[in-house]
């Protein structure tokens, strides 16, 4: 993960030892850390964000409510750190994509690919993303906002390679993130989903035609 200090995945810590153990204190608060935050996603993704309260988050997590309390004030602030580390893990799942990618077409495919394998795997951590950033929390949609405007800016670099792309208005890019994002967060809340990753070929073409045009978008080279 990108941010450490918010890193979810208690699988990833190591297994606390019952009993005297060696761990220094920050291992174990990490340990503790990471599995409130798997909590959250966990009981987000049975009960919904409206029906929880700490006591099932404590639950879930095998911790005591004392320790809860050592690590976030209430639940708000356990749900804001776990949409910090979700998104975390997200930007850097997509940007690492596109980093094995040298043209920027493909870097686009890899990233789409990216935020869709991510959101099959872990659809109650996309869910919770998607839902928290919706509502009045100001800090976590401020976050989401400052993780799309980066999207955006590399999406952008593809003007400079499609002479078209220069007549583009300028908020463009935002629009092609936050539609993607749309679409991804529609199909999550289907009573039955189809496969994400069904979405890749259609939502590569959404995002190329305003450079390549709808013809060259739509050949099964494009992106590739």
């Amino acid at each position: 993960m990108s941010a450490p200090s918010q890193s979810r995945g208690a699988d990833s810590a190591p297994v606390l030892p019952r009993g005297r153990h060696r761990l220094s204190r920050e291992a174990v608060e990490r340990h503790q850390r990471a599995r409130l935050l798997d909590a959250v996603v966990a009981v987000t993704g049975e009960r919904g964000y409206s029906d929880f309260v700490v006591q099932h988050l404590i639950a879930a997590a095998g911790v005591s409510r004392s320790t809860f309390y050592e690590h976030f004030a209430n639940r708000q602030q356990a749900t804001l750190a776990a949409c910090e580390a979700i998104l975390a893990d997200l930007m850097q799942a997509i940007e690492a994509a596109c980093s094995t990618q040298a043209e920027w077409t493909s870097q686009v495919r890899a990233g789409i690919a990216a935020a869709l394998r991510f959101a099959a795997t872990e659809p109650d951590a996309a869910r919770l993303l998607n839902f928290h950033a919706g509502t009045a929390d100001g800090e976590a949609a401020g976050r989401v906002v400052a993780a799309n405007e980066r999207l955006a800016a590399r999406l952008a670099r593809g003007r400079d390679h499609y002479p078209r792309a220069a007549q583009l208005p300028a908020l463009m890019e935002r629009a092609l993130v936050g539609a993607i994002w749309a679409t991804i967060a529609t199909r999550l809340i289907e009573p039955e989903p189809e496969p994400l990753q069904e979405l890749e070929d259609p939502l590569v073409q959404l995002t190329l035609i305003p450079y390549l045009g709808a013809a060259a978008a739509a050949l099964p080279s494009a992106g590739r």
